[in-house]
């Protein structure tokens, strides 16, 4: 999930990694006002069905952040789930410079710390201990991806990552190119067997079809693919306590295993 470009929208601090972007309550405010305006309904209206007076709920929509639980019960009485209120669902098309594509050719743990960091969302003592490297290296490379515009580093150990959305890989390059053949090449090495141990999948399969078939086949799994990747997306905002890494590769041509060739070159 390549980075998005633009603002820096998500935050966390490394101490303590559980506390929702301010980005997500803004995006929440901004949908509980729209609904309330299509429904015709005041502040005042609003704050007397959830016991609050009409310059408490000001007070809640006009803050830059504030607590979640409260807006999970402003969303139950207009009908809504906190999930539809942080989900930005469009997908943006992104892209590595060749600047920052040179720099992570040059330094591969740096782009390792960049994807705990901004990825995986892991707090940067976490990053630290996996990647063996000492507050002194860390900051440094940290400070490496705020030069690249990466990522943001702010006084007292804070960093600014860019928000949790769904995104789609455009452009090449060097280092897109090495990525893609290492970690596939990775992902296949260790799932790729006729048995698939709990949590694997693997399918193996070759078939013959009309065109008008596989361009539905091939249009299927990219709508299965979009739902799921807006499921993980929610699912990543709201932070449950199953998350679990995962990690998917789908690939499909119309050619012959043996030959490498399509029916119609043969």
């Amino acid at each position: 999930m390549p980075l998005p470009k633009g603002p820096y929208m998500g935050t966390f601090n490394p101490m303590k990694n559980s506390e929702k972007a301010p980005n997500d309550y803004k995006l929440a405010i901004s949908k509980l006002k729209v609904t309330l305006k299509q429904r015709g309904m005041t502040y005042r209206e609003l704050g007397q069905a959830i016991g609050l007076s009409e310059s408490g709920v000001k007070k809640i929509f006009l803050a830059d952040d504030g607590s979640f639980l409260r807006l999970s019960q402003i969303a139950k009485f207009l009908g809504l789930s906190l999930t539809e209120l942080v989900s930005d669902q469009r997908t943006t098309n992104v892209g590595f410079s060749d600047k920052q594509q040179n720099e992570f050719l040059n330094s591969p743990i740096l782009f390792k710390l960049f994807w705990l960091l901004v990825y995986e969302r892991s707090d940067l003592s976490f990053a630290k201990k996996e990647l063996s490297l000492s507050t002194t290296e860390a900051f440094k490379l940290v400070r490496k991806l705020d030069l690249l515009g990466l990522v943001k580093l702010l006084p007292g150990e804070r960093i600014i990552v860019p928000s949790i959305k769904a995104v789609s890989w455009k452009g090449s390059g060097k280092f897109v190119e090495k990525l893609y053949r290492e970690w596939t090449s990775q992902m296949m090495s260790q799932i790729a067997k006729p048995e698939s141990e709990e949590g694997e999948l693997f399918i193996f399969r070759y078939v013959q079809m009309s065109s008008k078939t596989y361009a539905e086949f091939i249009s299927a799994q990219r709508a299965l693919e979009a739902e799921f990747l807006r499921r993980s997306i929610r699912e990543m905002q709201l932070m449950p306590s199953d998350l679990k890494h995962v990690r998917w590769l789908v690939a499909s041509d119309n050619k012959s295993f043996v030959t490498g060739k399509a029916l119609d070159q043969q």
